[in-house]
């Protein structure tokens, strides 16, 4: 009986792992809350509850539900954590939860008037017990409060901390990161090309490909706000080669072309950023197509491909949050082709009923009636975009009038 419980337990926790990676996080808290109803004392269950928990409340885009989720999260790592606290030997999961905790707690002092929910601890409280299980770590997590401040001479003194961890830690790059993101708040940006550069060089001591994507990315931006696009993209293309396998970096690579403001280069490298982009949604996860469509689209309407741009961004603008800028964009560009698809879609409906119509001798008059051509559409899709009228003309002689001569 105990061993079926612990299969049981075993395959809700790679389940929700799995909807974890796919953002699905709901299901992957059900999931999680079933094991440990079998287990109450399954730490690995508690611990993806409280990280599958904080991830839920950071992607919560309404305020109502945000700050449901906020109190949940908190709950779940701090039920944890009041157990892990008490052990003596601490692991790296532990200052995973407590980070997660730290940056809730500033959000929550942040936002308390939005949400209405306070931290159950001070932030203090969590960079301590983070400085105990790694020093170097814990310093990072001081400096993280000061990040939440606009006075300067905070930022100045986290500056000079994360400096100072770089020299007496050269190989972690977490400090490298900090203060390379610092540099970027500040406007320091030949300083932040520098700081990245130097992590490149000597910061290694990590394992994953994840981490050399985000320290490849930090340095691209950098080259990017700079304006050494071209070294940037040069650098995305370069990693690729490396790393095939990695669709974040095919998505970043199409979206800072499409952002590019040199013209000239941009419209060079269009083409290029497609290609990026179409092979990005045929291999990346599903909950992040909303993005890479928005880009496509972007593309698209500068290319003056409308029916492409218009497809784009029908997908994208059903994970946008309304009222952001990616919506305003979509809805505006939408808006100004509304006659345009009605239009077209109009004929393309005609098509259809003429393709696959399967005419008999008792309902060919009422096919020739519902497919009587209308010039008048024809000559509205023409103005917008003469080779898709050409395109449709094409299709509707075949399939419409072939159809009515039978």
């Amino acid at each position: 009986m105990n061993r079926d419980k612990q299969r049981m337990v075993d395959s809700s926790l790679v389940c929700a792992r799995i909807h974890f990676l796919l953002a699905n996080y709901s299901q992957a808290e059900t999931l999680l809350k079933n094991a440990l109803k079998i287990q109450s004392k399954s730490k690995e269950a508690a611990y993806w509850l409280g990280l599958v928990s904080f991830y839920s409340y950071r992607n919560e885009p309404t305020d109502k539900d945000k700050a449901h989720k906020a109190k949940k999260a908190q709950s779940y790592l701090l039920d944890y954590l009041s157990v892990r606290i008490k052990e003596p030997k601490k692991d790296s999961g532990d200052v995973m939860l407590l980070w997660c905790l730290l940056v809730l707690t500033l959000e929550l002092q942040g936002t308390y008037k939005h949400l209405k929910v306070k931290p159950k601890n001070k932030a203090e409280a969590y960079s301590y017990q983070i400085k105990r299980i790694d020093e170097y770590l814990g310093y990072i997590a001081w400096t993280e409060m000061y990040t939440y401040s606009s006075d300067t001479t905070k930022l100045n003194d986290c500056k000079d901390v994360l400096r100072e961890l770089v020299t007496n830690y050269p190989g972690r790059p977490e400090a490298y990161l900090k203060l390379w993101a610092l540099y970027v708040k500040m406007e320091r940006l030949e300083d932040s090309i520098d700081i990245a550069e130097r992590l490149f060089i000597e910061g290694t001591e990590y394992e994953g490909d994840e981490v050399t994507n985000v320290i490849v990315l930090c340095y691209v931006r950098s080259l990017i706000a700079t304006k050494h696009e071209l070294l940037a993209f040069q650098k995305i293309q370069y990693q690729y080669t490396i790393q095939t396998e990695t669709p974040i970096l095919l998505y970043y690579y199409g979206k800072f072309i499409a952002k590019c403001k040199d013209e000239t280069l941009r419209k060079s490298f269009l083409g290029s950023a497609l290609s990026s982009l179409q092979e990005c949604i045929r291999s990346c996860l599903p909950h992040r197509h909303t993005k890479v469509y928005y880009w496509m689209g972007r593309i698209y309407e500068e290319r003056k491909d409308i029916v492409n741009a218009l497809f784009c961004y029908g997908k994208a603008v059903k994970g946008v949050k309304k009222g952001s800028t990616k919506y305003n964009v979509i809805a505006k560009y939408i808006d100004s082709y509304r006659e345009f698809q009605a239009k077209s879609n109009a004929i393309a409906q005609k098509v259809s009923l003429g393709k696959f119509g399967h005419l008999t001798t008792d309902t060919k008059a009422k096919m020739q009636e519902s497919l009587k051509p209308i010039e008048d559409e024809f000559i509205v899709i023409q103005k917008y975009d003469s080779m898709y009228a050409i395109y449709l003309k094409i299709l509707y002689e075949f399939y419409v009038n072939s159809t009515l001569r039978i």
